[in-house]
């Protein structure tokens, strides 16, 4: 791959990564606190076996040449 304004063939790939991460709402917090306090701390293990968080986050390959700085 060469560069389209310098020619350079010394070109670094970049990765993006952009996107939203859905918090945990006042409500459902204070569910989570009660429910931890009156099961003895058993409910801690409940966001354990639900998974990992929620949102769209994506990634993005971005090229820069490393000679002029164009982004690709």
């Amino acid at each position: 791959m060469k560069c389209k304004r310098c020619g350079s063939t010394d070109i670094q790939a970049i990765p993006i990564t952009y996107g939203k991460i859905k918090r945990r709402g006042c409500l459902s917090t204070l569910f989570h606190v009660f429910m931890t306090i009156i099961t003895l701390g058993f409910w801690i293990i409940v966001p354990l076996i639900q998974g990992g968080s929620k949102g769209k986050v994506k990634t993005k390959i971005r090229f820069v040449c490393l000679n002029c700085g164009k982004k690709q």
